[in-house]
């Protein structure tokens, strides 16, 4: 249920900063692409965090998912 009041939020919200800083031609351009993007990037992560999660079990799973995006920096 709360997934059905956030959606609409974040899509506005989004479509306002890509209007904001792109060109408007290109704001669905930009969308389409970044969420192509985040599709991939979630079916490269979620085998491996179900293979984390078998093998060293859910809490030090969500310590390592929790701590990875420190390590992009």
């Amino acid at each position: 249920m709360m997934h059905a009041l956030e959606k609409p939020l974040i899509l506005v919200s989004v479509f306002k900063f890509i209007a904001a800083n792109f060109d408007n031609k290109l704001s669905s351009t930009v969308y389409l692409l970044v969420l192509f993007v985040a599709s991939i990037a979630t079916a490269i992560y979620s085998p491996l965090a179900g293979y984390l999660y078998d093998t060293i079990g859910f809490a030090h799973t969500y310590y390592i998912l929790a701590a990875s995006p420190g390590c992009l920096r």
